[in-house]
Order: C-alpha cells, then sequence, then structure tokens
C-alpha cells in the first residue's frame, strides 16, 4: 500500500514538472507571456507634406514602402491644398500631424506653427547614427533649429546639367563634358546661339530662384545672427555675372529675350520646343517632364564650377522630415523616418534615380540602375563636392528673401537695370520688409 502510494506521488511529481517546464518553454518562444514578441497595436499616422505633392505621388514614393513594411500603420496622408489645407487652415482645426515634411526651403515653416520637436532622444532610443549621414546635412538642419536637431534629411537633390545631343550633333560642336569652370562651359555653349531662318537657337538659362537659393558659396539669404538681408555680399554680384550675365549678353540670345517678352527663358526650349542647348536639370525632372525627355538624344553632366571653388557645384537640397511636436504616436513615428532613411529604403530609391541622403557610396554608384532612362550619366551628380549649406534665420520662410533679387534677373539680363543697383535694391527692400515682420 506504502509503495503505491509512494509511486502515485512520484508520478504527480513529474507531470507537475512536466506541465512547468511546458509552459515555461511556449513563453520563451514567442508566447502572449513576452510582450516583446507580441505583435504591435494598429495606429493610425498623419503624413503632412509642405511641398505639396499629391497623394498618388506620396504612395508611388512613400507610402506604399512604409504600408509593406509596417502593416499595422494605417496612412493618413492631408494633401496641401492652398487656401484649404496650408497650415494656416489646418493648424486651427486641432487635427493631428504625425509626421511633416518638406524641402530645406520649405521646412522651416514647421516653426511658425510650433511643429518642431527635438528629435535627439527618439534618435538615441531608435540608434538612429547621425554619421551614416552626407557631412553637412545634418548640420544644416541643426543650423535652422539653433543647434537642434528638429528633422532628418530622407532624400537630397542638387543641380547638374542636361544638354541636347542631337542639337550639338546638329551644329557640330562638342558635347559638355564633366568638370568644366563656368568659363569653359560658356565659351562651349555660346556657339549653339543661333538664328537659323527665323528659328532661335540659344546656349542656356538660368533658373532664378535656384541661383539665388543653392549657390556655390554658400551664401545665407538673411544673416542668421543679425536677422538682416546679406544680398551685400560682393561675391553676388560674381554669380549673376557668371551664371547669367555671361550667356545673356549675346545678340541672338537677346532677341531670344525681346521674342519672350522679356522674361529670363524658360525651360520649356530645352525640354519642349528643343531650341535651348542645355538646362538646369535636378533628379525630379527625369520624372516630371519624362515625356518630353523621351522624344529626343540627351545627356547629363556636372555642374560648372569657379576656379577659387575647384569642384564645387551647387548647394544639397535636401527632403527633412521631422516628427511633428503635436504627435500622439512619436515612436511609430520615428521607426517611419528610420526606416526611409535605411540603407535597404536608400538603396531602391538610388537604383530608381533618387539622390541618397546617406554619405554611402555604394549606394550613390547604384544611382539611375533601374531608373526609366537608366542610360545617363547619373555619377554627375556626385562629381562635384557640396558647398556648405547656406545658414537659414528663423525669418526665411517668413519673408522669403530669394523673391528680393530672384525677380530682378530679368531686368538685369534685358539691361534695364545695373548689378550693383539691382543688388542694392534687393538688399534695402528685404530689409524693410524684415523690419515689417519683426515690428521695427
Amino acid at each position: 500500500m506504502m509503495r503505491k502510494l509512494l509511486l502515485f506521488m512520484l508520478g504527480s511529481l513529474m507531470v507537475f514538472l512536466t506541465a512547468c517546464g511546458g509552459s515555461e518553454s511556449a513563453g520563451s518562444q514567442g508566447g502572449s507571456q513576452n510582450p516583446a514578441d507580441s505583435k504591435p497595436e494598429p495606429v493610425e499616422l498623419v503624413f503632412y507634406n509642405i511641398s505639396r505633392d499629391a497623394e498618388s505621388v506620396f504612395m508611388e514614393q512613400y507610402g506604399n514602402a512604409i504600408q509593406a513594411k509596417f502593416p499595422h500603420i494605417t496612412i493618413k496622408y492631408v494633401e496641401r491644398i492652398a487656401g484649404q489645407t496650408d497650415l494656416a487652415q489646418y493648424i486651427p482645426t486641432k487635427q493631428p500631424i504625425d509626421l511633416i515634411w518638406g524641402s530645406l526651403g520649405s521646412w522651416p515653416g514647421i516653426f511658425e506653427y510650433q511643429l518642431q520637436y527635438d528629435m535627439e532622444d527618439l534618435l538615441k532610443k531608435h540608434k538612429v547614427d547621425l554619421n551614416r549621414f552626407e557631412p553637412g546635412l545634418i548640420d544644416a538642419v541643426r543650423a535652422l533649429g539653433n543647434g537642434k536637431l528638429y528633422g532628418i534629411p530622407v532624400e537630397n537633390s542638387t543641380t547638374i546639367i542636361a544638354y541636347n545631343k542631337d542639337l550639338f550633333d546638329k551644329f557640330g560642336v562638342p558635347y559638355p563634358k564633366d568638370g568644366m569652370t563656368w568659363e569653359e562651359f560658356a565659351n562651349l555653349v555660346r556657339r549653339m546661339n543661333r538664328n537659323i531662318d527665323g528659328v532661335i537657337y540659344t546656349s542656356y538659362t538660368p533658373s532664378e530662384n535656384h541661383l539665388v537659393l543653392s549657390n556655390a558659396f554658400g551664401l545665407p539669404l538673411i544673416d542668421p545672427v543679425t536677422n538682416r538681408s546679406r544680398y551685400d555680399d560682393p561675391n553676388w554680384k560674381k554669380i549673376i555675372e557668371t551664371e547669367l550675365l555671361q550667356f545673356t549678353n549675346d545678340p541672338v540670345y537677346q532677341e531670344a529675350l525681346a521674342k519672350a517678352g522679356g522674361k529670363l527663358l524658360s525651360d520649356s526650349l530645352f525640354y519642349k520646343d528643343r531650341t535651348m542647348a542645355t538646362a538646369n536639370i535636378g533628379p525630379a525632372h527625369f520624372t516630371v517632364f519624362k515625356q518630353e525627355l523621351s522624344q529626343f538624344n540627351w545627356d547629363i553632366v556636372s555642374y560648372p564650377y569657379y576656379p577659387e571653388l575647384p569642384k564645387v557645384g551647387t548647394s544639397p537640397y535636401p527632403q527633412v522630415w521631422s516628427v511633428a511636436s503635436i504627435s500622439q504616436h512619436k515612436d511609430e513615428a520615428m521607426k517611419v523616418i528610420e526606416f526611409l532613411t535605411s540603407d535597404e529604403f536608400q538603396m531602391e530609391r538610388s537604383k530608381r534615380g533618387i539622390m541618397t541622403s546617406l554619405a554611402n557610396d555604394n549606394i550613390k554608384k547604384a544611382m539611375g540602375r533601374e531608373a526609366y532612362f537608366k542610360d545617363k550619366n547619373y555619377a554627375a551628380f556626385y562629381y562635384n563636392k557640396f558647398p556648405q549649406v547656406p545658414a537659414k534665420s528663423e525669418w526665411d520662410s517668413k519673408a522669403v528673401p530669394y523673391q528680393f533679387l530672384s525677380k530682378k534677373l530679368r531686368d538685369i539680363a534685358n539691361g534695364k537695370t545695373d548689378v550693383n543697383t539691382a543688388l542694392r535694391t534687393a538688399h534695402e527692400e528685404l530689409n524693410q520688409k524684415l523690419n515689417e515682420l519683426q515690428g521695427k
């Protein structure tokens, strides 16, 4: 009897120990007792793009990849429509924003509506290595935040030169090449200025806004310390004479300007009419003008440089993403930015022809490999060094300072005003605007 009782007790003990061991094993393999392995809770994130892209563009560029990576995230995209969903109308509605982004020129608008959030702790928590990014981009964003990091560059952009190979072949002029100075480039392309049976062919025209915003000297428009105009810097005269006047001071070019009603020539003459030999181009143009660029033979080369700034091109112009201060889902929002700046996502974007914000040579070399125009000289985008990103003041987004000079370039080109007068007037007008905004 005693033996049977001992056997029963021993068997019960083994069953108990087995049950305990089984329960522990189940927990260690990802059962409900291990919260680290549980599925993330569904969450809706609100995305706001300051640059006004349509939702279809956002989904193609970012949204589809975000949904595939994070199935638990529901995307709500707020398309910025002028006068309806600008921040001035959207913020008073008290509706949420989790992620907000825009170009380096438009992104500072977050400060006007107190949407900035110091992301340093989030970056540390999510172990985001800032040393992976292109030198200068992080510094540029910090400069806008007076040392604090309110955003992360997710993609980059710069300006290079596209040229119409068909036109150069027609006139027997050699193609532009990487690594030309402004003088070498101008001497070459001025040979394309011709009037043939009433059809005017021209060499090159600058982009009015980018000439001011993306200058190689890294000149700020508003001094971030004094908050006054910087159009009194002597390098502005050099920029205008080099990048504008040495092209427009040509009899045939002046004919074209007169035909255009005095306006600077449009780059549609390059893309559509195909009577302009060269044009400024950035990565986005390959998509915007995809149909037009499919109609003729063209390629790209690096932007010309100044002798005193050897192989220095235009300023980088990144897209900056931020976790909004009003977000109730900051960790989830940070995970999205972490993914968008991952080597994986950046490599896929680079292959499609988008400049990376990372200092990764392998990703850079892959640029355009799977793009629609994959036979082009994508290395031109990285041929030059980037200049220092111009420092920006908190007043840049409010005063829109580039317009005070860019709107005068056509009068300079047409001889209606001289460079010195235009710069002095732009300097005075910008300071007057700053006085009004600052209540002086």
